[in-house]
C-alpha cells in the first residue's frame, strides 16, 4: 500500500487545524439570552447568567474533548484507513 501513510498523516492533521473553531463557537453560545436562562443562574444584580467557574470549566471541557478526539483520530486512522472520496 504505496503512500498510505502519508495520507493518514494528512488526513489527521485536518481535524486540527479546525478544533479552534469549536472553542470560540462555544465561547459565543455564552452571550445568547437561551443559553443563558437554561443553563445559567440568578446572578447578585438579578440577571441570568453564567457564573465564572461554569465559563471555565465548559471551556476547558471543549479543549479536553478536542485533544482526546485527535488521540481518537489518530487510532481510527491507522487501523481503517482514510476515507476515500
Amino acid at each position: 500500500m504505496e503512500g498510505y501513510g502519508q495520507d493518514s498523516k494528512t488526513c489527521n492533521l485536518r481535524p486540527s487545524l479546525t478544533s479552534p473553531a469549536d472553542g470560540v463557537l462555544m465561547g459565543s453560545f455564552y452571550a445568547y439570552p437561551a443559553f443563558q436562562a437554561k443553563y445559567g443562574q440568578l446572578l447578585p444584580d438579578g440577571t441570568v447568567g453564567l457564573s465564572a467557574p461554569w465559563q471555565a470549566g465548559l471551556s476547558n471541557g471543549v479543549n479536553v474533548g478536542e485533544i482526546l478526539g485527535l488521540f481518537v483520530n489518530g487510532i481510527v486512522s491507522e487501523r481503517y484507513g482514510y476515507r476515500k472520496t
